[in-house]
């Protein structure tokens, strides 16, 4: 069974003739159990749930600063709280990536990659890793 070809399914949820409050589609929860049948079930941390959320945003990110379409880190951080809504007091996911360690990002991302769950690290960060600051990108390209 697939989604795109059960009539009438176009969400979540179900509705009611005239009634607009939402209601759990069984079909589309026979829909994601039977595609999850072939797939080992484990629970998910909160941190790992971030990490495969914001991580992938850093890595295409350092992307952006690799390809000189933003100047710096924090033009990016800047577009992501204020455009985006990224949390303000973790001051953009640039920021959060190097708080929490350049190295440590890239190793995650290694990891999410390995099970299918992000694209690998890109080369601008892993250079932004190798000098611990992504300060790194925009310096090589402003000399």
């Amino acid at each position: 069974m697939s989604i795109s070809k059960t009539p009438k399914l176009g969400s979540w949820y179900d509705y009611q003739a005239g009634d607009r409050t939402p209601r759990p589609s069984e079909t589309v929860a026979a829909v994601i159990a039977q595609a999850a049948a072939d797939i080992s079930q484990r629970m998910f941390t909160e941190a790992e749930i971030a990490g495969a959320i914001v991580l992938p945003m850093v890595n295409e990110a350092a992307r952006i600063l690799e390809e000189r379409v933003a100047l710096r880190s924090a033009d990016i951080d800047l577009v992501k709280i204020h455009c985006y809504g990224f949390p303000r007091w973790r001051g953009g996911p640039m920021h959060y990536a190097e708080l929490r360690g350049l190295v440590d990002v890239v190793a995650l991302l290694d990891r999410l990659a390995s099970k299918g769950l992000a694209e690998p690290p890109s080369k601008g960060l892993r250079r932004a890793a190798a000098a611990r600051e992504f300060a790194a990108l925009s310096n090589e390209w402003a000399e």
